[in-house]
């Protein structure tokens, strides 16, 4: 009877430590990025896409026609512009990339002005001049974000601008 249990007192251990290697092997499958990326639901999106063509356009005719008038920008420095419309959201997005010599402190403050004098209401701001600055406010539902980035000698902005109904 006691070899029988001594039998037993010895299959504790391995039955542990196979259960213990069970819950780390399932938490470790679990967590992984490819069990995650499994879970993610996809949706499709009716979305049409504008680009500008550059080398055509002149002046404001680069700059898409949903983005606010009267904000500052050098239309001849435009490197990139397009808009994306959300048919099933009712929604517009349009962007415009451009490069500026002016500092991007100097630019921050230009259209941290700006977004003041026109009524759009500051949420996101940050002015960091190794990095990137960058500004988000809303109004009337809509919303404009501006990323300023030191790029080569030069000062890239990136205006994002969220026209909603």
């Amino acid at each position: 009877m006691e070899q029988t249990n001594r039998q037993g007192r010895k299959f504790i251990p391995i039955v542990v430590l196979v259960l213990l290697l069970a819950v780390l092997g399932s938490l470790l499958y679990f967590n992984s990025t490819e069990y995650k990326l499994k879970r993610i639901k996809n949706t499709v999106e009716n979305v049409s896409t504008n680009q500008i063509d550059l080398t055509t356009a002149k002046g404001m005719d680069k700059v898409p026609p949903a983005f606010p008038k009267d904000i500052p920008i050098d239309t001849d420095a435009i490197t990139e512009s397009y808009t994306m419309d959300y048919i099933d959201r009712n929604m517009t997005q349009s962007v415009v990339t451009y490069f500026a010599s002016q500092s991007q402190g100097k630019l921050y403050n230009m259209y941290l002005g700006y977004m003041a004098e026109v009524g759009f209401k500051v949420r996101l701001s940050s002015r960091n001049s190794e990095k990137q600055g960058y500004l988000t406010g809303t109004k009337n539902n809509d919303t404009l974000s501006i990323i300023i980035t030191p790029k080569d000698g030069m000062t890239e902005v990136r205006l994002v601008y969220l026209d909603r109904p």
